[in-house]
């Protein structure tokens, strides 16, 4: 089963925030499990990208980061957390 993308923004979280809550989801997501339209319980596991975001550069550009630590974040096994670097775009910090 294939899951949808969506953003969440934080207008008032540093980055360490975000990496937070973000951790917080994917463990309560990974640890639940859920139903939906018949009593079959199943678990789910998520991944996040997450950009910074600053006023010298465009949202498009943000999100479009945040979509690359999410693809890396699936590329490394997925059920993760990545932060796009903007030192180095080929590496990121991961969260678990």
């Amino acid at each position: 089963m294939v899951g949808g993308e969506f953003i969440i923004h934080f207008s008032e979280a540093d980055c360490e925030t975000a990496i937070e809550i973000a951790e917080k989801l994917r463990t309560w997501i990974e640890i639940e499990s859920f139903s939906f339209f018949t009593n079959e319980r199943v678990s789910l596991t998520c991944s996040f990208g997450i950009s910074t975001f600053r006023e010298d550069i465009l949202i498009k550009h943000a999100i479009s980061d945040a979509d690359r630590a999410l693809y890396r974040a699936k590329g490394e096994g997925r059920n993760k957390v990545v932060v796009f670097n903007e030192q180095n775009p080929l590496t990121s910090e991961v969260g678990e």
